[in-house]
């Protein structure tokens, strides 16, 4: 009988400190499933911040490359239309002065021959 009062105090006191130990537990389960809450709560908030940016920067991407292409087809048209240019007023000069022009072509032709030649020749001579 003298042995049981200190047991007694030994098993209140440990189950005290098993209640206290339980309760720190459920505590902490608590504060991590709120936690939890709280990540993915701020998670969707971002989500939703975000995809409206996203949208946005993508219509301006669009945007870009059909302007982008715009100004491809805005400059193929206009090497296209000089080019036609340059032939009009070719063919207009060689019916306007066909002497001349033969005798240009003639001269340019010269020209080339003589550039390809040397040209030809130093690189045969390097070789």
């Amino acid at each position: 009988m003298i042995l049981k009062k200190p047991l007694d105090q030994l098993n209140g006191t440990a189950e005290k400190a098993m209640h206290s130990v339980e309760e720190g537990l459920h505590a902490a389960q608590a504060a991590a499933s709120e936690g939890m809450r709280d990540t993915s709560e701020r998670m969707h908030q971002l989500a939703a911040q975000v995809r409206p940016m996203l949208g946005h920067a993508g219509h301006e991407i669009g945007d870009l490359a059909h302007e982008g292409a715009e100004a491809v087809r805005d400059a193929s048209r206009q090497v296209r239309d000089a080019a036609v240019h340059a032939t009009d007023s070719t063919v207009a000069y060689i019916r306007k002065e066909p002497i001349k022009a033969v005798l240009m072509a003639a001269a340019a032709g010269a020209l080339l021959a003589v550039a390809a030649r040397m040209l030809g020749g130093s690189a045969h001579h390097r070789g």
